[in-house]
């Protein structure tokens, strides 16, 4: 039952189309990150599905779509005649990962000490301040699980039990075989005095609103996706122009649009159909 006074009751969602109590759907509407596959489930249903079950983190790869969006922003880049590093995020794969051996944990050490210099070199060359950073992630699966930032190579010889433990299980229980090194973004804004990332809903290629991630616990270098994180309504209409001039509209609207692309392009290889 909605806030509004709305309700519909699910009759049935198992063994046959879901039956609501007035309707049949035309469309399911997913909002489940399909860790698992649900295949059964997903035989069950004749209804069509978006997002599809396809693209669930049950074969999802995160370095297959930031290989599409930073290809496209290279390109978009072209045209606008800016400089791609503004919405390029740096991901590089690490394919045999295994946080039990430490021939493996010392290549990992290798490949972000090597990611961080290339990092700081472009960094230098555009006269920017910030110290680079990178995120160690699963490759496959979400919820903020097996996410861990670090600042140099040895950061990961060192780890601790607790960040061992940390990126050796996904959700579902599911093993950490491969990771990306990812370079890791500053969040600028704010909102109420703590660090906040916006999070923006499309539909088709308009801008749809979204929300703010927020978290009083976490500084603009952290990971905001996290236990005490709280989530705060953002509308098209508080994206305004920054002091600068920027509409910050264009700013999440193009990265935005360039993430709904990359999707289609990861899905065209993936071979589903959206």
């Amino acid at each position: 039952k909605s806030a509004n006074g709305f309700e519909v009751e699910v009759e049935s969602g198992w063994g046959d189309d879901p039956l609501f109590s007035d309707f049949k759907p035309d469309l399911i509407i997913n909002n489940n990150d399909f860790t698992e596959a649900h295949q059964d489930w997903a035989q069950s249903i004749t209804t069509p599905q978006n997002p599809p079950r396809e693209l669930g983190w049950y074969q999802r790869k995160k370095s297959r779509y930031f290989k599409f969006y930073n290809q496209l922003v290279y390109e978009f880049a072209e045209v606008a005649e800016i400089d791609p590093l503004l919405f390029e995020v740096k991901t590089e794969l690490f394919p045999t990962f295994d946080i039990n051996l430490l021939e493996s944990k010392e290549k990992l050490a290798l490949a972000v000490d090597n990611l961080i210099v290339n990092l700081k070199n472009q960094y230098e060359e555009r006269n920017w301040t910030q110290k680079p950073f990178v995120f160690v992630k699963n490759n496959s699966g979400t919820y903020g699980l097996a996410v861990i930032k670090v600042e140099s190579g040895k950061e990961i010889l060192d780890w601790s039990y607790k960040s061992r433990k940390k990126m050796k299980a996904a959700k579902s229980g599911k093993d950490v075989e491969e990771v990306i090194i990812q370079e890791g973004i500053p969040s600028i804004v704010e909102t109420d005095g703590v660090v906040a990332e916006p999070v923006i809903y499309m539909i088709g290629s308009s801008l749809a609103g979204g929300f703010l991630r927020t978290h009083g616990a976490k500084t603009s270098t952290d990971s905001l996706n996290s236990p005490g994180a709280i989530y705060k309504r953002l509308c098209v209409s508080d994206l305004a122009i920054r002091p600068e001039g920027c509409p910050m509209e264009n700013v999440y609207g193009w990265t935005s649009k360039l993430g709904a692309l990359a999707i289609s392009m990861e899905a065209k290889e993936m071979g589903v159909l959206i």
